[in-house]
């Protein structure tokens, strides 16, 4: 009973997230998507605040207004990246965990403690996994905002 109500309100916050995330506006400003690095879905500090040079590569520009560097928002938006990378390095870890989660309940071998044990680990890690995905989503709204 309780795992069906983690597994609905799951779906409803994922539901959710998804909705608004996309719902939000893009800034505009110079920086060019196509020198955005990630690795397994976690950004470089850097992503947001590079363009093309006249040579074709890629040249960190900040969080500019009026050709200046504004050094508050350009610190923000690296906070934002490196707290987006943790993010998301917590949301592969609570994957670990509901996968070793299985395999305990697998192993159990019918023993009563062991499946509790695995059931506790999976609930833990399925709402660890739903706290990560929205902080995720959080920190990608206002990073994008900043």
């Amino acid at each position: 009973r309780l795992m069906k109500r983690i597994f609905l309100v799951l779906v409803v916050v994922m539901i959710g997230v998804f909705f608004f995330s996309a719902a939000v506006p893009l800034p505009a400003y110079a920086a060019d998507k196509s020198c955005n690095v990630t690795v397994f879905g976690i950004p470089a500090w850097y992503n947001g605040m590079m363009k093309r040079g006249s040579n074709g590569d890629c040249e960190f520009v900040g969080k500019e207004k009026d050709g200046k560097i504004r050094i508050a928002r350009t610190g923000f938006k690296i906070g934002a990246n490196i707290l987006r990378g943790f993010l998301v390095a917590s949301v592969y870890v609570a994957l670990f965990f509901i996968i070793k989660g299985g395999f305990m309940y697998m192993l159990s071998a019918g023993s009563p403690e062991g499946i509790s044990g695995a059931k506790k680990t999976i609930q833990n890690a399925v709402i660890g996994f739903v706290i990560a995905l929205i902080s995720v989503q959080l920190v990608n709204v206002i990073g994008d905002i900043i």
